[in-house]
């Protein structure tokens, strides 16, 4: 794994990242701490400068999944200086941003090294971040990883 990836997900679209995010989890220990968690792993498929950035977007707070592992895994990396994880949510109920062209704007400015774009959720969330993305100036079919 290498460069940045992001990913955008919208409610029980978050489930398919969670597999990488305990990935990200076990290298992030490692990396602060020198503790392996399994043994056998190795961490020689990820880069140096590999980052995943997780936008997560729910409903409500009932329906907010993995959100404070996230935020200890961000907090984690902070505490550590580890840049291999950033966690941003949004409850739509609660805040009323929308992850419209300013928004991306705003959020993507300063991404280097983008990889690839991950959007998984209901077809009318992942619409709307490919449109708001496209806005940016992303090139969104390069980028994308499941158009």
């Amino acid at each position: 794994m290498k460069g940045t990836h992001i990913a955008f997900a919208g409610g029980t679209g978050v489930f398919p990242f969670l597999d990488l995010v305990a990935l990200i989890i076990r290298y992030v220990c490692y990396k602060a701490k020198h503790i392996k968690i399994c043994k056998e792993e190795k961490f020689d498929k990820i880069d140096e400068n590999f980052r995943f950035i997780l936008f997560a977007s729910f409903t409500d707070l009932k329906g907010c999944i993995f959100k404070e592992e996230c935020e200890m895994l961000q907090e984690i990396c902070r505490l550590y200086n580890i840049h291999t994880f950033a966690f941003h949510s949004r409850i739509s109920t609660i805040d009323k941003t929308k992850w419209d062209k300013t928004f991306m704007s705003r959020n993507l400015r300063n991404v280097g090294n983008l990889e690839k774009i991950h959007i998984v959720g209901p077809v009318t969330f992942m619409d709307s971040i490919k449109d708001a993305l496209k806005m940016c100036d992303v090139d969104v079919e390069e980028k994308l990883n499941f158009p």
